[in-house]
């Protein structure tokens, strides 16, 4: 199955390969340079294990309520559930 990746995976991938690419620019050509870059962009989003890797390196996402209670501290409007079912 083809995973099609978000554009935050597409921004992360692309900033955690800048990061590691920084200090290659004298080592090797700009053609090569590009050619590593999209590999290894390539390897992040598309491969089971670059999928893990950046799930791993995002952040948590807010919860701020689960089911019929809100977390402590978040304000909910009288006479509405939470979970937002009748």
């Amino acid at each position: 199955m083809i995973h099609e990746p978000t554009p935050e995976e597409e921004a992360l991938a692309t900033s955690i390969v800048d990061e590691a690419l920084k200090g290659f620019e004298h080592l090797v050509s700009p053609s090569e340079l590009e050619l590593l870059r999209a590999l290894l962009e390539a390897e992040l989003v598309a491969t089971e294990e670059g999928q893990r890797t950046l799930r791993g390196c995002m952040a948590d996402p807010k919860v701020d309520r689960s089911g019929d209670r809100a977390a402590p501290g978040i304000e909910v409007p009288a006479g509405r559930k939470t979970s937002g079912r009748e």
